[in-house]
């Protein structure tokens, strides 16, 4: 006994109907349009989370480095501590202001600092590699729809071919 629920425009087929469907409970599409349009809606929508997420890498991979920068900046200001003698004034500048600061409260703001940007490299290299992983698997998952769009425009060209379907 074959079994059939009907949705507007998509219909589930059975096991027994459709080998290639099983154990996945995907509504597969009645036409050959329908499942153009189905792929090519999955295309775009997985075309435009691409974009996103090269957005997302572009804005990652500046920030890492303003980080750069940053630690760069402030070893060269460990260095220039580690030369001062202990009878050398430091001036921290608040605004257009400077402002005599102890030496020792100096190097250890900056050693805090060197220490807060060195884990915010870490975070900011741990989002670079979730990105690009993310982004691998969304190129994969284009190629494959992609792959599917031709497949259905070749079999539109053919009648009588069976339907393909590639899972969500």
């Amino acid at each position: 006994m074959s079994l059939r629920i009907l949705i507007p425009s998509v219909s589930m087929i059975t096991d027994k109907e459709r080998p290639e469907s099983r154990d996945r409970g995907i509504p597969l599409p009645r036409r050959r349009s329908e499942l153009r349009m189905s792929l090519q809606q999955r295309f775009e929508t997985a075309s435009k989370e691409h974009k996103k997420l090269q957005g997302d890498f572009s804005n990652a991979v500046e920030a890492r480095q303003r980080l750069d920068a940053q630690l760069s900046e402030n070893e060269l200001v460990k260095k220039e501590f580690a030369q001062l003698s202990s009878d050398n004034i430091v001036y921290k500048q608040i605004g257009p202001v400077l402002v005599k600061q102890d030496q020792a409260e100096a190097k250890s703001n900056v050693e805090t600092r060197l220490e807060f940007i060195k884990s915010e490299i870490k975070r900011v290299e741990a989002q670079l590699q979730d990105i690009q992983t993310k982004m691998d698997h969304k190129k994969t998952e284009l190629a494959e729809i992609q792959a599917a769009l031709q497949q259905a425009a070749q079999q539109a060209s053919s009648p009588g071919a069976p339907l393909a379907s590639v899972g969500a």
